[in-house]
């Protein structure tokens, strides 16, 4: 991808928006405030250097970055947190990208979100970024700060539980 070009944002804004918006509405779990934590995101990237990073591409990656920084912002100044109906705001998401997502659709998928929330903040983490946001493991360490070895490990521990949760084990 090109660097960044100021008068191509709306490209990048239109590309980057839906996996942006997911990951942080299966984060904060509100349609309401993942949409307006979305747009900061975007302003933030804007704002950072309105003449584009320097030496970096827009990819991304580079807005999970700033995403996962903004939610982590968001709840430290929350500590109060009410979830309304996340299962239902989730499927009401437009999914423009590919015909696999279309078909996570129904039953199923709605025992894959109750059980990705009861696995530990960290393994929900990657495991989003890996399956739903298909971050390779590599990108995954780069955008947490993790080696790989740290992301494959929380990867198969959450794989693990979420399978326990699936089939009714305790974990």
């Amino acid at each position: 991808m090109d660097n960044w070009q100021p008068e191509r944002f709306e490209e990048f804004y239109e590309k980057f928006f839906t996996p942006v918006f997911r990951y942080i509405l299966l984060r904060v779990k509100q349609r309401a405030e993942a949409e307006d934590l979305a747009q900061t995101v975007f302003m933030k990237a804007y704002q950072a250097n309105p003449s584009g990073p320097k030496g970096q591409e827009l990819t991304l990656n580079y807005f999970f970055i700033i995403a996962r920084n903004t939610v982590i912002d968001h709840w430290r100044k929350k500590k109060d947190v009410v979830v309304d109906d996340p299962e239902a705001e989730f499927e009401s998401i437009p999914d423009t990208e590919s015909p696999e997502r279309d078909a996570m659709r129904g039953e199923a998928a709605g025992a894959v979100r109750r059980a990705l929330g009861m696995v530990s903040a960290s393994e929900q983490e990657v495991l989003i970024l890996r399956f739903m946001n298909e971050l390779s493991t590599k990108e995954i360490a780069k955008l947490l700060g993790k080696s790989e070895v740290a992301v494959r490990q929380l990867q198969s521990r959450g794989l693990k539980s979420l399978r326990g949760h699936l089939h009714g084990k305790d974990i």
